[in-house]
């Protein structure tokens, strides 16, 4: 056997040790990896309920938010009615039906007393309402009621995206077995 031979043997031996090693490493890694994302997995959990307001915050944006999903979705029928008929009275008839200021969407209450991140989801969301209804409000001239009724049906989606993506954020924060609980009574009712 030459010397060449020899230190072949060698290198493959040392080879095979270094990839035993990094093999152990890696499964190693991987554990503490795994350890560490079940931590920080519990510790998300642990937020989630140090964090939860009453329920009655938590239900009064939801509901809130319930309420300008089911507005826009009922709009956007009724613009797309009016445009098919082009009934554009009926387009201003229904605009007169909305403020043209935010004034009085968010209750002041919900929004002081409420966790940061469900008051920044409530105004949030009350932002993308008004990005539709604002200008809707304004629809008077006949002129101008089909362009901005078209302009409108563009923004109610862009805005029901917007604001469901919203309230998928409650849902992931806000087990359901919360919002859901049974019986409207006031909490003090549980207690002696």
């Amino acid at each position: 056997m030459s010397n060449s031979d020899i230190f072949t043997i060698i290198a493959l031996v040392l080879n095979m040790i270094t990839l035993f090693i990094v093999v152990y490493q890696t499964m190693v890694t991987r554990g503490a990896f795994e350890l560490a994302k079940s931590s920080f997995d519990e510790d998300k959990n642990i937020r989630k309920f140090t964090l939860l307001p009453k329920a009655n915050f938590i239900i009064h944006v939801d509901m809130k938010i319930d309420t300008w999903i089911n507005e826009l979705n009922r709009l956007d029928d009724v613009i797309e009615v009016a445009l098919k008929d082009e009934n554009i009275e009926s387009l201003i008839i229904e605009a007169e039906k909305y403020n043209s200021s935010p004034s009085g969407m968010v209750r002041k209450y919900y929004y002081d007393n409420s966790p940061n991140w469900l008051a920044e989801i409530y105004i949030t969301a009350a932002r993308h309402y008004y990005y539709v209804t604002g200008p809707f409000s304004n629809i008077k001239d006949h002129n101008l009621a089909k362009k901005i009724a078209v302009d409108i049906q563009g923004r109610i989606q862009e805005s029901l995206n917007r604001i469901g993506e919203l309230k998928g954020y409650i849902s992931d924060i806000v087990p359901e077995s919360y919002l859901s609980a049974p019986t409207s009574l006031r909490d003090d009712a549980f207690m002696d």
